[in-house]
């Protein structure tokens, strides 16, 4: 908190607790769609692709990895 609290950010929390607290195996069948849904919310923001960063824990960050591939590979964090 140290950081925000220091920093001038704008953090967006993307919370799929609903899609994700199923089995591994139909949980990752959504990984695209929500990697898609997360790539066209980063599009509407109209931010510059290099101030942004997507940060995902276990298939979170499949879900990352596959927005940044969305976008065509310019997030680059």
């Amino acid at each position: 908190s140290a950081v925000i609290e220091t920093s001038d950010w704008n953090v967006f929390v993307l919370d799929w607790g609903e899609i994700a607290w199923k089995f591994y195996t139909e949980t990752k069948k959504s990984l695209k769609n929500v990697a898609e849904e997360l790539a066209r919310f980063i599009k509407v923001t109209n931010q510059s692709h290099d101030l942004i960063t997507i940060v995902g824990h276990s298939l979170g960050a499949h879900v990352a990895g596959l927005a940044s591939r969305n976008l065509n590979g310019t997030i680059q964090q």
